[in-house]
């Protein structure tokens, strides 16, 4: 396109004028023929608007004489046909249409019956019309054809057209009995034809169905009658409304508009000569063009003045522009037109920048050689084609070469050799299909020997320059030593790998959540923790779900992310079956890939919870054990003396009432006695000798005594089961148990009842042994069962009944060990105690015993000899620091014949031993003693006299494996508290085994 321009300047110039000439040519064209466009629509719409308003104006006419027939045809004086009667109504209602005429009522036979006027040369028969013909046919209104000019002068509308309006008469029964009949005069309708306002040239007329021309704007009295469609002229097409162009009768091509009227068969045409609608578009399209040309020819005067003009301007930028490209520093003249000062000043500013980039150039490239000698990075530029290799400071460092540039051609240009094999032959084959496969980005990583051996990690990044055609001529690479990195990241590898290896193996659960408690990951010890029903897994699993309470979970939460670490929060847990378990929690609130997250570490403590609870209560039953023990120890002293000296004053000859007193002494020491037993047997400091026992013999033998303590308002019941297996118990311990669950029953029914004592056999499988009786194995189990109908337990208190020193009776009736004794001796037999208890139905205590093992054969029982006091002789040695148990043994002794020495330490008792004139036959003495115990005292005086026989007595039953720890036999153990006659046969069975011994055989 440029270069079909002229060359010169002046000569684009004309040119541009040309196409500027062109161009408002051919814009007045698109103009006139936008405004013939515009002005052809508006015709278009004008001339269908107005035959639509001339169409529904002859409706209007047409519809006013439609009404008046019709309501004449329906009204009883015209329906009668009585001239009298209709002749001044219907002359009347003939001034009511104006341009009508002729308005009369006509019989069925076509005989006037009256009318508003004469209706000239129309005779009285109307049979041979047409109007009277169509009404008969339509049998309603009816506009006729037009017609006319056959009436003689002087009739009235002589000579003129006309159309009838006709309706007909009819009976009730639709029988045709006349019409009514009104001539409208196609003169009148003429009339109504709007004559001004229109262009020169426009035509409007009204033609019938069958074309022919009712009446016309320009000439009616030639053309009304005409048949524009018998002469091939404006026949419009089928339709409302709507336009079309023809030639009208004149020969006139117009624009014709059509409407059709509604209650009459016509049409009403419009048209518009096309000149009419050329003419002002023309016209305006002249004036413009003489516009335009006036525009063009200034145009060109200007520009071929400024043709000059510029070009001396040009001319001094040229020669300032070439001299500034010669020389650094010279700047263009700012002279001339304002453009072309303003053209100097920015080539001007231009030089000025390109000097500061040439300035910033050089710069820059003194920069760059910086950096490329100062970078860890390791930079090479290779040049393919010319096997030439540029290296940085750094690079040349690495490999120890000194030459910046290598000559060698290939691949082997480079610093390959120093790459170890096979990574050689993997790095050179990438290199060259990167080469040749058009890539532009060349990465490897591979190992690299530096100058002084050492073998260094090398990640190794290349560009490919290449040509328009795809040939490499440049290939630019960065090398990084990644060896520290490398090893850093295997490092945390392993850390991480070990990590996840101690997660797995961790005897603890491990879990991560989000801060809002979604879990992430878990470890298998988590899964253990809640049971295989746990489903870890499962979308949308959330932390607060595993907690019992979600609040505990919450605040865990909020503490975590305020301190950090949380650390040793117990918390109650649900297993996946349901299960309650105790757990430990540590939590760490800590940023993992960019969102609060928290490391949960949780140990199942249920267990130890548990184990701790037990411990407890051990520690708790030790402590009460020994401070009923040491009571034990005091009130035996103190039930030795009471007991002692009761039954060594009954002995005597007393009064009665004297010895009435003593006797009730005796049974309150008695009964103390059994208090001290409990204790004991509570605090597990009573001697137990456990053997096979045959517990309904047990049953049997307490039996007596059982029935004694019940009173007569309590029926006491036994329901034994025969042939019971053996269980392995304390006779004495048995009986107790059973006499403490009695008591109880019978206190449970103050009013009297019923109590049953049953025994049985059970059989207990694993099943019931772990859902029922979890504190036992399975087995076969002896079953003592108590039952009373008496009040029932508290639920609330059935937990503690077996507390120590806990009672429900109330202050003064009960001591709180009746119970815990049971529980006691159940538990070291290996057994358990069941409670089954409502309130008001009674209790029921169940026993169970583990049946003894296969071998074992009862004990009997051995029959409590009386002991006979004998008179005896001897030297007893007394060694007691309390005073009435030293004096009351020591008249017990008297009474019995001995000879009797009381020490109240062991030193002076040492001292008398010593002493080989004073006689020693027998050592009494208590074990626990302050300064000398007992057991040593006796080993100290048997080192004097070897074949001394030793009593020791205690208020401690444990102190009875005294007599197993002496090295030879002699020696014997008295509980206290003891009667006299105890004392006086075990003093004179030590003695008789004593002299045997002595005796020769």
């Amino acid at each position: 396109m440029m270069g079909m321009l002229p060359a010169t300047f002046r000569g684009r110039i004309l040119a541009l004028g040309t196409l500027a000439l062109a161009l408002v040519l051919g814009f007045i064209a698109l103009e006139v023929a936008r405004e013939y466009r515009i002005s052809f629509a508006e015709t278009r719409e004008a001339v269908v608007d107005l035959s639509d308003g001339l169409a529904r104006d002859l409706d209007r006419w047409v519809g006013d004489a439609r009404g008046v027939v019709t309501r004449m045809a329906a009204h009883p004086d015209v329906r009668a046909l009585d001239a009298t009667g209709c002749a001044p109504w219907i002359e009347e209602v003939g001034w009511l249409l104006p341009g009508y005429g002729d308005l009369r009522v006509v019989d069925a036979g076509g005989t006037t019956a009256c009318a508003a006027s004469d209706f000239g040369g129309w005779t009285d028969d109307a049979r041979g019309l047409t109007w009277f013909r169509m009404v008969q046919e339509e049998g309603g209104f009816v506009v006729t054809p037009a017609e006319g000019g056959s009436e003689p002068d002087g009739a009235a509308g002589g000579g003129d057209w006309r159309v009838v309006l006709s309706h007909p008469i009819l009976a009730e029964d639709g029988a045709f009995l006349g019409a009514v009949a009104v001539a409208l005069f196609l003169s009148d309708l003429q009339e109504r034809l709007p004559l001004r306002g229109l262009p020169v040239g426009s035509v409007i007329s009204v033609v019938d169905s069958s074309g022919m021309v009712l009446a016309n704007s320009r000439a009616p009295e030639e053309l009304v009658g005409t048949n524009y469609r018998a002469a091939g002229r404006v026949d419009p097409p089928p339709g409302q409304r709507g336009v079309m162009e023809q030639e009208g009768l004149d020969d006139v091509e117009r624009l014709w508009g059509y409407s059709r009227t509604t209650l009459a068969p016509w049409t009403v045409v419009s048209g518009v000569p096309h000149a009419a609608l050329l003419g002002p578009v023309r016209a305006r399209a002249l004036e413009r063009s003489g516009v335009g040309l006036a525009v063009l020819l200034l145009m060109s005067l200007g520009l071929f003045g400024a043709d000059r003009t510029i070009r001396r301007g040009f001319d001094v930028l040229q020669r300032g522009a070439r001299e500034a490209a010669r020389i650094r520093g010279v700047r263009v003249r700012e002279t001339g037109l304002r453009e072309f000062q303003e053209v100097a000043r920015v080539l001007n500013h231009t030089l000025e920048a390109r000097d500061q980039a040439e300035e910033e150039l050089a710069s820059a490239l003194e920069r760059h050689e910086l950096v490329l000698r100062a970078t860890r990075d390791m930079i090479w530029d290779w040049d393919p084609v010319a096997g030439r290799v540029q290296r940085n400071e750094a690079l040349r460092s690495f490999t120890g070469d000194e030459g910046p540039i290598s000559q060698v051609s290939g691949t082997e240009a480079l610093w390959f050799h120093r790459i170890p094999e096979p990574h050689r032959s993997r790095v050179r084959l990438s290199l060259e299909q990167a080469l040749e496969s058009g890539d532009s980005i060349w990465i490897q990583e591979y190992p690299m020997e530096r100058y002084d051996g050492s073998i260094r990690r090398i990640l190794d990044r290349g560009y490919v320059v290449r040509t328009e055609g795809g040939q490499p001529v440049r290939v630019v690479g960065i090398m990084s030593d990644v060896t520290e990195e490398r090893e850093r990241a295997e490092e945390v590898r392993r850390a991480k790998d070990r990590y996840e290896s101690i997660l797995r193996h961790a005897p603890f659960g491990v879990f991560l959540t989000t801060g809002n408690g979604l879990i992430l990951e878990w470890n298998p010890a988590l899964e253990a923790i809640l049971g295989e029903t746990w489903t870890p897994d499962r979308p949308g699993r959330t932390a607060a779900e595993l907690f019992l309470d979600p609040r505990s979970w919450e605040e865990l939460l909020e503490d975590a992310e305020r301190e950090g670490t949380v650390m040793g929060r117990e918390a109650k847990w649900t297993r996946g079956d349901g299960e309650e378990i105790f757990v430990r929690l540590t939590a760490s609130s800590f940023l993992g890939e960019g969102r609060p997250t928290l490391e949960v570490l949780a140990e199942d403590v249920t267990e130890r919870r548990r184990l701790g609870e037990q411990m407890r209560q051990v520690q708790k039953m030790e402590a009460v054990g020994r401070l009923a023990g040491g009571v034990a120890h005091d009130f035996n002293n103190l039930l030795t003396v009471i007991s002692g000296e009761a039954r060594l004053l009954i002995s005597d000859d007393l009064p009665p009432e004297m010895r009435e007193s003593l006797e009730a002494i005796r049974e309150a020491g008695d009964r103390g006695s059994a208090l001290t037993r409990q204790l004991l047997a509570f605090s597990r400091r009573q001697v137990t000798r456990p053997s096979p026992q045959d517990l309904n013999q047990v049953v049997d033998r307490i039996q007596r005594m059982l029935l004694r303590l019940m009173g007569d308002h309590i029926h006491l019941r036994t329901e034994l089961t025969p042939d019971l297996p053996p269980v392995v118990v304390d006779s004495g311990e048995m009986e107790q148990v059973i006499m403490n669950l009695t008591l109880n029953a019978r206190d449970a029914m103050p009013e009297g009842g019923t109590l049953c004592i049953s025994t049985s056999l059970r059989n207990l499988t694993a099943t019931e042994a772990r859902l029922q009786h979890p504190k036992l194995s399975a087995g076969k189990y002896v079953v003592l069962s108590v039952v009373d109908g008496g009040t029932g337990i508290d639920p609330e208190v059935v937990s503690r009944i077996f507390d120590p020193f806990f009672t429900t009776k109330p202050v003064g009736k009960g001591t709180g060990l009746g119970l815990a004794t049971v529980y006691g001796v159940v538990t070291r037999a290996g057994g358990q105690v069941v409670v089954d208890s409502r309130m008001g139905a009674g209790t029921t205590f169940r026993v169970f015993l583990p049946v003894s093992p296969t071998g074992f054969e009862i004990t009997p029982e051995e029959a409590s000899a009386t002991p006979v006091p004998v008179p005896s002789q001897g030297h007893v040695l007394v060694v007691e620091d309390e005073e009435s148990v030293r004096r009351m043994a020591g008249r017990i002794l008297n009474r019995g014949g001995y000879d009797v020495r009381p020490f109240a330490t062991p030193a002076s008792a040492l001292a008398a031993i010593r002493d080989p004139a004073i006689p020693v036959d027998l050592l009494l003495t208590d074990v626990k003693m302050p300064g000398m115990s007992g057991e040593e005292l006796a080993l100290q005086a048997r080192r004097l006299r070897p074949d001394l026989p030793v009593l020791f007595m205690s208020g401690y039953p444990e102190e009875a494996e005294i007599e197993d720890r002496l090295k030879e036999g002699g020696a014997a153990f008295l509980p206290k508290p003891f009667t006299p006659e105890a004392l006086l046969q075990q003093i004179r069975r030590l003695l008789e085994v004593t002299r045997a011994a002595r005796t020769p055989p």
